[in-house]
């Protein structure tokens, strides 16, 4: 009813889950995927806060973390929706277990005395700061996105998004790497 309320003039997507199919008092919550495929025009996959440390939060791929990008898109291929309906989420901000999400232009002003950034992660495809030798947080940089980009476009998908554009830096450093990366092969 909505589709057709709407009409097609206006986009229709939503923001999935990464793990659609989650357990809730009283049975599961769900949303199903091939339902809904025919009638939205794509899919934001919120893949990021996907972990916590020691693990990446939007690992490209990390068999040992709770979930990453490519398994959540697999979920979602599986589950019936097509790639070019699909948008790979990219958080511009860290996360770790005890602390609040950190913005990208935060992460950019911590004290290197104490904090070392730009770590990277060959598995995970992904960048962490350290604090005085130890896992800090996990993060998305220019870097990573570039490989997120080419391994969206590698699969057929649709494009990037990002949560929360304000963590971005003044230079708009995430924002332009998000156009970069999906936009490069359209030129």
């Amino acid at each position: 009813q909505l589709r057709e309320t709407l009409g097609n003039q206006y986009l229709l997507t939503y923001a999935g889950y990464c793990m659609d199919k989650q357990q809730v008092p009283g049975g599961w919550r769900y949303i199903d995927i091939a339902a809904v495929e025919s009638y939205v025009d794509f899919v934001n996959i919120m893949t990021y806060d996907l972990d916590a440390a020691p693990h990446h939060q939007s690992a490209l791929y990390d068999p040992s973390a709770a979930s990453d990008c490519t398994r959540a898109v697999q979920a979602y291929l599986d589950a019936g929706m097509p790639a070019n309906k699909l948008v790979l989420g990219i958080p511009f901000y860290g996360r770790h277990s005890w602390t609040e999400a950190i913005k990208y232009k935060k992460i950019l002003e911590l004290d290197t005395r104490f904090y070392k950034i730009d770590n990277w992660d060959n598995a995970a495809s992904v960048p962490y700061v350290t604090n005085n030798g130890v896992y800090y947080c996990g993060y998305d940089n220019e870097k990573s996105i570039r490989i997120k980009g080419d391994w969206i476009l590698s699969k057929g998908m649709r494009g990037l998004m990002a949560w929360d554009y304000d963590g971005d830096d003044n230079q708009g450093t995430l924002r332009k790497a998000v156009w970069e990366s999906v936009m490069k092969n359209k030129e």
